[in-house]
């Protein structure tokens, strides 16, 4: 087993420390600071974690390595996931390889829990369960926000937080294998038998495509065209950006390209780029201006970005499948 906290100063160090189990595109919307913690406990099958979005944000991406993840809520605002507003009674959820669409408001909290798809499954079948489960735990499924047991999930949801204070305080004992049976058994027992497809809302749907649509081009497009070329209104897209992040097509745009801007310049090694080739290539032309949105957005210039030495992030590490992982880290 494998116990302990990571502290993040920054939304990068938020991807570095979730590299092996996630492939993520994460986004900062709001400015201020993305400071914080996150307590963990691994074995080479389970991981178990606790999360928190200091600031608005949006992830997307796809889970890694043969796995199945489940949220649960655990305090603050509802995110939206596949554009559905998460709580006890539906989860986020996804299997490795499905897309995943993540959008949290500041001081949303959750809990996650990832294990070995096949093994949850398999175990699945040996109990049982409903019809309606195996469809929600089989990849291709209709939608990936999980039903649930909303009293089951949030017993889950207070004790294995509870879990992970006595992890992180050194007083939590048990063996691998009763830590991943405990998981396994824990995501059987708030899937719920309500057999209830549904598809992406609408607006979702709308906003992911414009969001692509957008990336096709080199300078960020006048709201008009980008709904003329989706064949919507403009004010139909405006309430599909709106209804999914919070902001209008504008705002979530251009924080779209001052993420890409500073994942480039922490990318760049010192000495070896410069702020306004950066800039143009995501289609800032007036280097003044991208300076200012960029500082009130991360609290620092680019050319601070750029010079700075990059931190340190004590990241989960790898573990590799039914290889037991012992050891403990601050």
């Amino acid at each position: 087993m494998l116990f302990g906290q990571i502290h993040r100063e920054s939304i990068e160090d938020m991807l570095a420390s979730l590299r092996n189990y996630y492939d993520l595109e994460i986004q900062q919307l709001k400015p201020g600071d993305y400071s914080g913690t996150v307590h963990f406990a691994a074995s080479a099958e389970a991981l178990l974690y606790r999360e928190s979005y200091p600031q608005a944000s949006t992830i997307c991406g796809e889970l890694l390595g043969g796995r199945f993840g489940i949220g649960l809520p655990l305090g603050g605002p509802a995110a939206l996931f596949s554009g559905i507003e998460t709580s006890h009674l539906r989860a986020a959820s996804a299997i490795a390889g499905e897309e995943l669409d993540f959008v949290t408001p500041a001081g949303h909290s959750q809990l996650l829990m990832l294990v070995d798809h096949a093994r949850l499954y398999e175990l699945a079948e040996t109990s049982r369960v409903a019809p309606a489960v195996l469809r929600a735990l089989t990849k291709g499924r209709v939608g990936m926000p999980l039903m649930t047991n909303p009293h089951a999930a949030a017993c889950v949801a207070q004790t294995f937080s509870k879990v992970l204070d006595k992890a992180v305080a050194g007083t939590f004992e048990t063996t691998r294998e009763n830590f991943e049976d405990l998981i396994l058994d824990a995501i059987l027992s708030v899937v719920d038998h309500i057999d209830e497809p549904y598809g992406r809302p609408p607006a979702s749907v709308l906003f992911r495509r414009a969001r692509e649509v957008a990336d096709t081009m080199a300078h960020s497009p006048p709201i008009s065209i980008l709904a003329a070329q989706l064949r919507v209104s403009p004010r139909t897209l405006h309430k599909a950006f709106v209804s999914a992040t919070g902001l209008p097509p504008s705002e979530y745009l251009l924080r779209r390209r001052l993420n890409r801007a500073r994942t480039a310049l922490l990318a760049t090694e010192p000495g070896h780029g410069r702020v306004t080739v950066i800039a143009s290539g995501l289609g800032f032309t007036e280097l003044g201006r991208f300076a200012g949105h960029y500082r009130r957005l991360f609290g620092e210039s680019p050319v601070e970005t750029l010079r700075r030495t990059q931190r340190l992030t004590m990241a989960i590490p790898k573990i590799q499948a039914r290889l037991p992982v012992l050891g403990k880290a601050d």
